[in-house]
């Protein structure tokens, strides 16, 4: 089991520790790994024939094979994900400004009212595809930033867009104007 197979399957860091657990190897590494090393070589003594158990400071407790994991995934982890500052994505009030600045008709009040006239929702509709494409942010979020909507209404708006972009170069082109004036936005 490599290092991808054990991230690739589990969502949750939970999952990922079961998975770890059930590996042969995995137990195996954690045994030595959290077995405390002998002070000096002593001299073999005959063995006896039935097995002595160890003294207790010798057995492996579970929170020296606990932290041995821990210590373990922590540097499997950062191996696979270094780390690295997350890229910041825009508010969606930034870029319901810059839908704004791109169509002067359109005002804030616009984007956010229950009108449904097609020089009002065009502006609104673009707002919502370039909200889910540049963020991370959920349907349901995005429809309630855009004025209390349904996140069916939002999901309409994307796949409505979308098409729209493939056919209409005009369209496109406002659309790319836009990004870009969001990611200028960003920049500065």
């Amino acid at each position: 089991m490599n290092r991808l197979e054990i991230a690739d399957g589990c969502r949750t860091a939970a999952d990922v520790w079961a998975q770890v657990k059930r590996s042969a190897a995995f137990r195996a590494r954690m045994m030595r790994a959290a077995a405390p090393e002998p002070a000096a070589p002593e001299p073999k003594a005959p063995e006896p024939k039935s097995p002595e158990p160890k003294p207790a400071e010798q057995r492996l407790t579970h929170a020296d094979i606990v932290a041995a994991a821990a210590k373990w995934i922590a540097q499997r982890q950062l191996a696979i994900y270094p780390m690295q500052t997350p890229p910041r994505e825009p508010r969606i009030e930034t870029i319901q400004l810059a839908v704004i600045r791109h169509y002067e008709h359109v005002s804030h009040l616009d984007l956010l009212s229950v009108r449904r006239t097609n020089d009002v929702v065009r502006p609104r509709m673009v707002g919502m595809y370039l909200a889910r494409t540049m963020t991370t942010k959920s349907l349901p979020e995005i429809g309630r930033r855009f004025g209390g909507r349904d996140h069916t209404t939002v999901l309409h708006a994307l796949r409505k867009i979308g098409m729209l972009i493939a056919i209409d170069a005009e369209l496109a082109e406002k659309v790319a104007a836009i990004k870009e004036t969001i990611e200028l936005a960003m920049a500065a």
